[in-house]
């Protein structure tokens, strides 16, 4: 079976930006990943469905779109876009769910995998902007405590 990544698009006023590029699905699909996205993921930032067709992602309509095992947004959706999504599915956005207690409470309710990408570590180092923007070293901590190992306190380096 065939792992599916859905992009739909985004819903917040005035956004106009979108992970999807044609690069990003030829080196999806590429990798054996299925691409669903809405028509017209692309528009306002003057990429046209055909370049996105050729790079080997689908169209489909947002229900489906939805319903991809993985979701990737560039945004937060709406708290009540997440009704879209079942127990057990993951979806990635710049959440910053830590200053709306509404999107956190929807999160928490929906029982999917949330990564918020600006709380993502690679090897105990804060990879996601907000983190390297604002947070310090304090920040980095608390963001990459998911990395803590046996014997390592959250956001400690290894020797």
């Amino acid at each position: 079976m065939v792992a599916t990544i859905g992009f739909p698009r985004e819903s917040a006023p005035g956004e106009r930006r979108t992970l999807l590029t044609p690069t990003v699905a030829a080196v999806l699909t590429s990798a054996g990943f299925a691409v669903l996205t809405e028509p017209g993921i692309g528009a306002d930032v003057y990429l046209g469905d055909s370049e996105i067709a050729a790079a080997g992602a689908r169209f489909a309509d947002p229900d489906a779109v939805w319903s991809a095992g993985l979701v990737l947004r560039y945004k937060s959706p709406d708290p009540a876009d997440l009704y879209r999504l079942r127990p057990g599915q993951s979806i990635a956005a710049l959440f910053h769910a830590e200053g709306d207690p509404r999107l956190l409470a929807a999160l928490t309710e929906s029982r999917v995998t949330a990564y918020s990408y600006e709380l993502l570590c690679e090897a105990g180092r804060s990879v996601g902007g907000a983190a390297r923007a604002g947070g310090g070293r304090a920040g980095g901590a608390v963001r990459c405590a998911g990395v803590a190992g046996p014997g390592r306190r959250p956001g400690s380096r290894s020797s």
